[in-house]
C-alpha cells in the first residue's frame, strides 16, 4: 500500500522545473581515507569544503574547519557554517563565513529539537514542533508542526512529523506518510524511505527505486547503506557520475552523508570513513585522531591544548618548562 502511494506521488506531483547541478568536480579526489583512531562516532554530517562528527561521549569533532569541544546532541554541516544542539535544545553556530547581520541568523534565545543548515541559511525545528527558518530560507505554515527538517537547499525544504507524514515548502508535495526518512538534493531531486521499503528518489518527474535503508542526497548525487549487506552504494539521480567518480569504500556501514564533493560514512565499528575531494582536509582527519601523522609532534586524540599537546598537535610548550 504505501509503495502505490509513493510511487503515485513521486510520477504524477514530483515535476518541479530544471536546477543547477553542482560543477564537476575537478579537484584531486581522495580513494579513501579510514579514521585508525580511538574515538568512535555516532553520527556524521557533511558539507562543501567540511565534515563534523558526532562522538560516542557527545563531542563534536570537524575537519575542513575548527570544531568545538564537546556537549552535543547533533550537527548540521551547512555551506557557509555548521549548526549543532547542546542538551536542552540550545542551538550553537560557527564558521569562518558566518555572517554578520542577525537578520541572516536563527534565533539562538530559542530551544530546538531538529536543525538543518545548508546553503544561506537553514531551519531549526523548536521543542513545540514549530519551525523557523532563517537567511535565505522561506517560512513554511506558521501551524505547521514538524519533528524533522531537511534544508539543503532554499528552494526545497522537507520535514517528516511525528508520525512520518512528509511535509515540504515553498513547493509542496504528495502527502507521502509512513516515511522515517527524507532527503532533499535541490529543487528537483530527493529521496523518500520508510520502514522496510525500498528509498523512492526522483529527479525532474523521473522516479527509480533502490534496495537501501538509509540515503543521503546533494544536488543528484546520492548515497545509500544496501539492506541486504550494509553496503554503500552510491549513484546520481541525473545519470552523471557521483562525487566525481570516486568509488565508495568497501565494508558494512551504519549511515552514510554525502556533499558537493565528498562523502563520509560510519562503519559497524564506529569509525568515521571518507572519500571524494580533499582540496580542503574535508576527507580526512589528521591532527586530533589520535594518530601521528607526517609533520605531528604529538596527537593525543583531541584538539584541545594546555593538556600536553596543542590543538595543532604541537608539545605544548608552557608544560615542559
Amino acid at each position: 500500500m504505501h509503495t502505490h502511494i509513493y510511487s503515485l506521488a513521486l510520477t504524477t506531483v514530483l515535476v518541479m522545473g530544471a536546477a543547477c547541478d553542482a560543477d564537476p568536480v575537478t579537484s584531486p579526489l581522495l580513494d579513501h581515507w579510514v579514521d585508525e583512531g580511538r574515538t568512535r562516532y555516532r553520527a556524521v554530517s557533511t558539507g562543501p569544503g567540511r565534515t563534523c562528527a558526532l562522538t560516542h561521549d557527545s563531542a563534536v569533532r570537524c575537519w575542513g574547519q575548527e570544531s568545538p569541544v564537546a556537549g552535543f546532541t547533533m550537527v548540521s554541516v551547512g555551506a557557509d557554517y555548521t549548526c549543532g544542539l547542546r542538551p536542552g535544545g540550545i542551538l550553537e553556530c560557527w564558521g569562518a563565513t558566518m555572517p554578520d547581520d542577525p537578520e541572516e541568523l536563527p534565533d539562538f534565545d530559542a530551544t530546538y529539537q531538529d536543525v538543518s543548515v545548508g546553503d544561506g541559511g537553514g531551519c531549526a525545528v523548536r521543542l513545540d514542533g514549530a519551525v523557523t527558518c532563517w537567511g535565505q530560507y522561506p517560512q513554511p505554515n506558521p501551524s505547521l508542526r514538524l519533528a524533522t527538517v531537511t534544508a539543503r537547499t532554499p528552494e526545497q525544504v522537507c520535514g517528516l512529523t511525528v508520525t512520518g507524514d512528509l511535509f515540504c515548502w515553498p513547493t509542496a508535495l504528495s502527502p507521502l506518510q509512513g516515511l522515517s526518512q527524507v532527503s532533499i538534493g535541490n529543487r528537483t531531486a530527493g529521496c523518500v524511505q520508510g520502514g522496510d521499503l525500498p528509498a523512492f528518489c526522483w529527479h525532474e518527474g523521473r522516479t527509480s527505486q533502490y534496495a537501501v535503508h538509509q540515503v543521503s542526497v546533494y544536488g543528484t548525487t546520492a548515497c545509500g547503506i544496501r539492506t541486504d549487506d550494509r553496503l554503500l552504494e552510491c549513484w546520481d539521480l541525473a545519470g552523471q557520475s557521483p562525487l566525481g567518480s570516486a568509488p565508495p569504500p568497501q565494508g558494512e556501514f551504519l549511515s552514510v552523508s554525502v556533499s558537493m564533493d565528498h562523502g563520509c560514512a560510519i562503519d559497524m565499528n564506529g569509525k568515521v570513513v571518507c572519500w571524494g575531494d580533499n582540496t580542503f582536509g574535508q576527507s580526512q582527519v589528521s591532527c586530533g585522531d589520535g594518530v601521528l601523522q607526517p609533520g605531528e609532534a604529538c596527537d593525543d586524540g583531541n584538539r584541545r591544548s594546555l593538556d600536553g599537546c596543542s590543538d595543532r598537535c604541537r608539545v605544548d610548550i608552557g608544560l615542559m618548562l
